[in-house]
């Protein structure tokens, strides 16, 4: 299946702006999230880059924060996933 990313930030040059993921059908954040740490040149468990999945990013899937969806986070054919770093700087 594919999904769609969009990334903000310093995201943005790690692992590009917009790109369309291809995934195993029924995956799950975890999957996706892993695949573009891979991707990213490194991986460490729960991060994309620097920044920690449940923690530090804000993540919409199809527009809806996933801190109010139940867990496991579910992809489907089509999701449109958004990574949001925190803001530094002033």
């Amino acid at each position: 299946m594919k999904v769609e990313v969009i990334a903000y930030g310093y995201l943005m040059t790690l692992i590009g702006g917009k790109q369309t993921v291809e995934l195993k059908d029924n995956a799950q954040l975890d999957d996706l999230t892993a695949k573009l740490a891979a991707s990213a040149g490194g991986f460490k468990k729960g991060h994309v880059g620097p920044y920690r999945v449940d923690s530090d990013l804000i993540v919409l899937i199809n527009g809806r924060n996933v801190k109010g969806l139940k867990k496991p986070y579910s992809l489907m054919e089509g999701d449109v996933v958004t990574l949001i770093p925190p803001y530094v700087g002033g």
